[in-house]
């Protein structure tokens, strides 16, 4: 589902997985913010279906958003297929343009001359330790400070930790154990410590569960499970079991937040909030997919890009089109469950 949004849609959306309906508007120009997994999924979408002046942007001056260091860290090499694929259908098929190294303000896009501006701005790791399990910050937990650290001021800005780290895991996925791995094996000493009841609750349905856990004791990572860590101050771990309601202490150098990730649509937010200045420009619709609606996993970012840019011809794109559901309503017919039916519109 990661490669192919298409997968358990063909029914249910009438979807084909190589097939795209071509365009009724294919001089339409649109601007696409953002070169991750889903703006690279919906322009390469839209070019496919015949749109031809579709120019894809980013602060970067490559392709691939958050995926350029992900796939550096230890076991993660593969994941750039998700790159490399779009790339090249992007570059080989489609008239779309990339421009690299571009970093758009407000005016910037307002004179850009789109008539449809999506942004695919991703989101970044919290560096405040704010975490879904509580809905507050964990005291203490300031990635301002030299010893507090975002998985992106590490692999991306290097910055520097000491020797024993505290891995903070509030998210139920991969990157938590993926840090934890990747600082064991450059030679820290990491306690690995998790409010789920065992490390990337998800990382089971991926089939990467048995593996991860195996990486990190080889490496001698120290997991902590079904406790909370209510703060990090004074070079101390303050921890509290969810069973019993135990206090613990862990002791480091630094801290490795892995908490919870916020989107970055403050433009997109400043165009809703200036409708004059927008419709000044010419500019018909705003579209936000990806990370930086709803960050999540990988396959819902490309699904969301995809979903829009099929949808794109529309009268409101920005709305799910009905789909047939699977459980039939009392007194159905056959023709009651065809795309475009009655009975599955709203």
């Amino acid at each position: 589902c990661t490669q192919n949004p298409t997968s358990g849609e063909e029914y249910r959306r009438g979807w084909h997985p190589e097939k795209y309906i071509p365009t009724q508007n294919p001089d339409t120009p649109i601007l696409v913010i953002g070169a991750g997994p889903a703006g690279m999924e919906c322009a390469m979408v839209l070019g496919l279906r015949g749109y031809n002046t579709v120019h894809l942007m980013d602060a970067n001056s490559e392709m691939g958003g958050h995926l350029n260091w992900v796939t550096k860290m230890s076991g993660f090499g593969q994941w750039k297929r998700v790159i490399d694929w779009r790339k090249t259908q992007i570059q080989s098929k489609t008239h779309v343009v990339f421009n690299g190294g571009a970093y758009l303000e407000y005016q910037d896009i307002l004179e850009m001359g789109a008539e449809h501006v999506i942004f695919a701005t991703g989101s970044a790791w919290d560096t405040t330790g704010l975490s879904p399990a509580t809905r507050d910050i964990i005291p203490g937990a300031d990635a301002s400070q030299l010893h507090i650290c975002t998985p992106e001021q590490y692999l991306i800005e290097g910055k520097t930790l000491g020797k024993r780290v505290l891995v903070i895991d509030n998210d139920a996925y991969y990157m938590g154990s993926a840090m934890a791995l990747t600082l064991a094996e450059k030679g820290h000493d990491v306690h690995y410590v998790t409010h789920n009841e065992k490390l990337g609750p998800y990382l089971r349905y991926t089939l990467e569960e048995q593996r991860t856990y195996e990486a990190l004791v080889k490496n001698g990572v120290k997991i902590t499970s079904n406790h909370l860590v209510t703060s990090v101050e004074n070079g101390t771990g303050e921890l509290v079991s969810l069973w019993f309601g135990e206090n613990r202490q862990v002791e480091f150098d630094s801290v490795m937040l892995v908490t919870q990730r916020m989107s970055r649509c403050a433009i997109y937010d400043q165009l809703l909030e200036t409708p004059d200045d927008v419709e000044a420009a010419g500019i018909k619709s705003i579209h936000l997919i990806g990370d930086a609606n709803c960050p999540g996993m990988i396959a819902q970012s490309v699904f969301s890009g995809s979903r829009l840019a099929r949808e794109f011809d529309t009268e409101n794109p920005g709305e799910f089109q009905p789909f047939i559901r699977e459980r039939r309503l009392l007194n159905s017919t056959e023709a009651d469950y065809e795309l475009g039916a009655r009975a599955i519109r709203p």
